[in-house]
């Protein structure tokens, strides 16, 4: 699976909550809509969300950092 963007979160604008998933269709963990305004990430080894925004380009680019980050600690 190629998605268009390089973190993307599966049925956004659609429904109340998703997976969140790279470029390369790797699931990294889930979103979730609160009271309709902030998206949450949470991942998959997550009991709780880490990063909210009320954009979800910006939560996208949160979670982008993030993965480089754990990218780097795991070489």
């Amino acid at each position: 699976m190629q998605l268009q963007f390089k973190i993307n979160l599966l049925g956004a604008y659609e429904e109340v909550a998703g997976d969140v998933v790279t470029q390369d269709g790797e699931i990294i963990g889930f979103w979730s809509l609160i009271d309709g305004a902030i998206y949450d990430f949470t991942p998959l080894d997550g009991d709780r969300p880490i990063f909210s925004h009320s954009f979800i380009w910006a939560l996208c680019d949160q979670i982008g950092k993030w993965l480089e980050q754990q990218s780097e600690y795991r070489h």
